[in-house]
């Protein structure tokens, strides 16, 4: 829509008396009208300016209201096309409908108010169908970004992975007993040389108590780790 949101109409009919009285009947309306006296004047409108819905005679001298629908159709596939005709061609009518020419027909001579609600249920249809392109170009680009970051993400931890498991074989080969052992004294990890050197028969040493498996000293010092960890709590008597 031109204009900050206001239709655009185009009335194309040889005839000036009903010209003149299109322009009565939607002259109270918020909508532009642009006015044509043939089907190529309306043409050449239609390559000068957005327009929204044309209502357009049927049968005019030079190029037939058939053969403009279809011409500017193909300028503006996503335009309303009404056809406005006394001289009622069912089968050109027909014809028109089926391969999406036109929106609709309306005779001649019109009631007005049938005829305002025509076009104002075009035009609304012509809102909604823009609307809803325009949304889902908005859902595309969405799509599109949201693919991208996930793209991203996804290398970011196959990355992160990818040195996570090179660092554990590093520390796995390590020729010295390597331990992590976390806040609840709990041994979290343990290389092949720590676990050669301290399981003792069945007992595995990962997730295995660690006072179970090292002297009170080194035990006492995880537990002095964890107080500081945990501001302002009170001392812990079994690590001291």
């Amino acid at each position: 829509m031109s204009n900050a949101g206001t239709p655009t109409i185009l009335c194309v009919d040889d005839e000036k008396s009903i010209r003149h009285a299109l322009r009565r009947v939607f002259l109270d309306e918020p909508w532009e009208l642009l006015f044509a006296s043939c089907g190529q004047e309306g043409i050449e409108v239609f390559q000068s300016h957005h327009v929204d819905l044309v209502l357009s005679d049927f049968r005019m001298p030079g190029m037939d209201g058939v053969e403009f629908l279809k011409r500017a159709k193909e300028i503006d596939p996503d335009s309303i096309r009404i056809v406005l005709s006394g001289y009622a061609d069912i089968n050109l009518i027909v014809e028109a409908l089926n391969e999406g020419e036109i929106y609709r027909f309306v005779g001649k001579p019109w009631n007005d108010e049938e005829l305002l609600h025509n076009v104002r249920g075009a035009l609304e249809h012509h809102r909604l169908h823009s609307e809803n392109r325009r949304l889902n170009a908005e859902m595309r680009e969405l799509n599109a970004e949201l693919e991208l970051k996930v793209e991203a993400r996804t290398w970011e931890l196959e990355e992160k992975n990818r040195v996570l498991r090179f660092a554990q074989v590093i520390l796995e080969l390590l020729p010295m007993p390597v331990l992590g052992v976390n806040v609840d004294r709990m041994v979290v990890f343990a290389n092949a040389k720590a676990r050669e050197f301290f399981e003792d028969g069945d007992r595995p040493l990962i997730g295995g108590p660690a006072p179970d498996f090292f002297e009170p000293e080194l035990t006492g010092a995880i537990g002095r780790v964890r107080r500081r960890g945990r501001a302002g709590a009170a001392p812990d008597p079994a690590t001291n």
